[in-house]
């Protein structure tokens, strides 16, 4: 019935719009109408019909097979949550229990495995934070749902200012890390990189698709040639005794001073 209903919707939608377009072919079986009336005749006779369609639908049948196509997806969790709202007194409900085990059982085993990735990103990117030429920086965290890789400075002492009061060395690092991060971790879309010194703390967050936007070019491309491709040109190219304006409009424009 449903199918019936739903067909004879789509064939006076049809009608409607070639009457609409061509009312000589209403004059030929005998119908002498204007277009207002086609019109106002056609739209309430689908109305109608979509109200009737609506009455066959099933609720309960709805959530059953949205669930089916998130478990299709691997959107295991919010298929699992899905097959929850089923009612009790569904025809569906039994199906629905065994989907349900099903969909919450793999969502278990995803979430527990994204928990192992997750760990190891972390030892990855807190391993990168050590090596960082300073070596000050405190805090790495990750944002696994998002992609965000945070990566936080120690507040610099006045034994430091030597480091970073020379060849820009703010402006540098700022500019260079969080395209380096993403560069060298595909799981990361999306770098935080905040530094403190002296009397101002200096933050950026930026994403891949902002790098793209920004430079003109696709990430995997940068990444053929990360020093030719963006550290020559946003980094360090610039003649002695010259500002590189490259650098300073990328950092003054990603970068905020607090």
């Amino acid at each position: 019935m449903k199918i019936f209903v739903l067909l004879l919707t789509i064939l006076l939608a049809i009608i409607t719009v070639m009457a609409l377009i061509k009312p000589v072919l209403l004059k030929r079986i005998g119908l002498n109408l204007t277009r207002p009336k086609i019109f106002l005749i056609g739209s309430l006779t689908i109305f109608i019909l979509l109200i009737i369609l609506g009455r066959f639908v099933n609720p309960e049948e709805v959530k059953y097979y949205n669930a089916k196509t998130l478990l299709a997806e691997k959107k295991y969790r919010q298929a699992a949550d899905m097959l929850k709202k089923i009612d009790t007194k569904s025809d569906l409900y039994k199906e629905s229990v065994n989907l349900y085990k099903e969909a919450d059982s793999l969502a278990l085993l995803y979430e527990e495995n994204l928990k192992k990735e997750d760990s190891e990103n972390l030892k990855l990117l807190k391993a990168y934070g050590k090596i960082d030429a300073s070596k000050e920086i405190e805090k790495v965290a990750f944002d696994s749902l998002n992609g965000v890789a945070q990566f936080t400075y120690k507040l610099q002492t006045p034994s430091l200012s030597w480091y970073w009061d020379t060849n820009d060395k703010i402006e540098k690092a700022m500019v260079s890390i969080p395209a380096r991060v993403m560069k060298d971790f595909d799981f990361v879309n999306v770098v935080e990189l905040t530094l403190p010194f002296e009397s101002k703390t200096y933050y950026t967050k930026i994403s891949r698709q902002e790098i793209e936007a920004y430079t003109r070019t696709s990430f995997e491309n940068i990444k053929k040639d990360f020093s030719v491709n963006f550290v020559d040109i946003y980094v360090y190219n610039k003649k002695i005794g010259e500002t590189n304006k490259k650098r300073k409009d990328y950092f003054d424009k990603f970068v905020k001073i607090k």
